[in-house]
């Protein structure tokens, strides 16, 4: 066994680890923000299938839940 393919399916295996070890939504999602830019790279140099990372780019993010906190500006 050599190293792990990089496509959508390892991305949603990352994901999901994510999940399973508590990270907040925010952080899954900068995770996979920065994943779906390194997806872009290595096609550039043509290292990777760009349907693979066309693959990765469409992994979807988690969806934040709650309520903003803090001061906000009101009207008055």
């Amino acid at each position: 066994m050599g190293q792990p393919e990089f496509s959508k399916g390892t991305v949603n295996k990352y994901r999901a680890a994510l999940l399973e070890h508590g990270q907040s939504a925010a952080s899954v999602n900068l995770a996979l923000s920065a994943i779906r830019k390194l997806a872009t790279e290595p096609v550039d140099n043509g290292y990777l299938d760009p349907t693979a990372a066309a693959g990765v780019e469409r992994v979807p993010g988690v969806s934040r839940r709650g309520v903003r906190t803090g001061n906000w500006l009101i009207r008055e």
